[in-house]
């Protein structure tokens, strides 16, 4: 009995022997947190895979990365002389430049800082009307008449060109912006403001443009007439046309072509 309790216990010795070691687990890191960027016109964080583009990063997100402080993207703040807008120019290193158009919101968190002039800016696009050889940079909703020196400066970029433009009898005030400068389509006079907006462009001028029409009013027809109109012993001459509706100056009529004999009544 005592030599199988011996036999017993040496297998059970055995046994336990040969049983594979229980493997033990190795100690796993905790990832590191993602960068966070800053910029300093929002209070919005973001992430940034190295590609030209930003995440905006959510509150809670950055919380439960235990909030940590985010990276502030050197920034720098550009205009136009010309034109109203600034942009932010955020720099990711030297592989990526972040332009970003500033909300007033925008400009006021970043603290109101002062652009600088730039030189150019994305968005930018050159054009020349038909209407004159003036070339016109545009930003935006803003137009500006380049300089020689200005359009030297920018390298002598090539403007789209324009089959449309600015036109005007050479006889009245009115200017309008038509689709083909040849035969311009009837459209409502600019306001000053507008002409400047579009940068202040020279309009063609001619005396008389393809579908303009006139008709003679007799004198007797306009005694009643309390428009500041010329009242002539002849009449007056009723101009129709694309820039400009309303009487001619009777100085102008031989200029025009106009001869009171020859001109269908109105």
């Amino acid at each position: 009995m005592k030599l199988l309790r011996l036999v017993g216990a040496a297998t059970l010795a055995l046994a336990v022997a040969v049983l594979p070691a229980t493997p033990t687990l190795a100690a796993v890191a905790p990832s590191p947190p993602p960068t966070f960027y800053g910029l300093p016109y929002t209070p919005m964080l973001y992430n940034w895979a190295g590609d030209p583009s930003l995440g905006e990063v959510s509150f809670q997100n950055w919380v439960g990365w235990g909030a940590p402080s985010p990276v502030r993207v050197p920034t720098e703040f550009v205009h136009y002389t010309w034109a109203p807008q600034i942009w932010a120019v955020s720099y990711f290193g030297s592989s990526y430049t972040h332009w970003h158009l500033l909300t007033p919101q925008e400009w006021a968190y970043a603290g109101y800082p002062a652009p600088r002039v730039a030189g150019w800016m994305p968005g930018t696009h050159y054009i020349k009307w038909a209407s004159s050889p003036e070339i016109f940079a545009n930003q935006v909703d803003s137009y500006h008449l380049l300089s020689f020196g200005e359009w030297q400066a920018l390298g002598y970029p090539e403007p789209m060109r324009n089959p449309g433009g600015y036109v005007k009898l050479t006889w009245a005030a009115d200017i309008i912006w038509t689709g083909d400068v040849e035969h311009p389509g009837r459209a409502l006079p600019l306001t000053f403001a507008r002409w400047v907006a579009d940068g202040s462009p020279t309009p063609r001028e001619r005396d008389t443009y393809p579908g303009d029409t006139w008709c003679w009013m007799p004198p007797e027809w306009m005694v009643n007439d309390q428009s500041p109109v010329p009242h002539y012993p002849e009449g007056g001459i009723l101009y129709d046309g694309a820039a400009h509706t309303g009487y001619v100056p009777k100085e102008y009529w031989a200029r025009i072509g106009i001869d009171i004999a020859t001109t269908p009544e109105c």
